[in-house]
């Protein structure tokens, strides 16, 4: 009984610990002009963006026109940039 619970325990362990290994699918450019949008009514917003980005990456290509983009809406956030810069490389 005590090999039969202890063969549970481990499966159920294991299945935990590779469902948080699972990554989400890279941030689309809908949801990140969504987010950036979403700067001007709510600027404590810009660390949720700033972590979807570090922690997803980029599903899209970076334009000059997001690039300029996010300058306006996040009023030159230099910290924000400076992410959306490290996740395009």
């Amino acid at each position: 009984m005590k090999k039969f619970l202890g063969i549970i325990l481990t499966i159920i362990l294991s299945s935990v610990v590779f469902a948080q290994g699972i990554q989400q699918k890279p941030l689309s450019q809908a949801e990140y002009v969504k987010m950036l949008y979403g700067l001007e009514a709510n600027p404590a917003s810009k660390a949720d963006l700033i972590q979807a980005i570090r922690k997803r990456g980029l599903g899209f290509i970076l334009t000059r026109g997001l690039r300029s983009l996010t300058i306006s809406k996040s009023r030159n956030d230099a910290e924000l940039r400076r992410t959306l810069e490290e996740a395009d490389r």
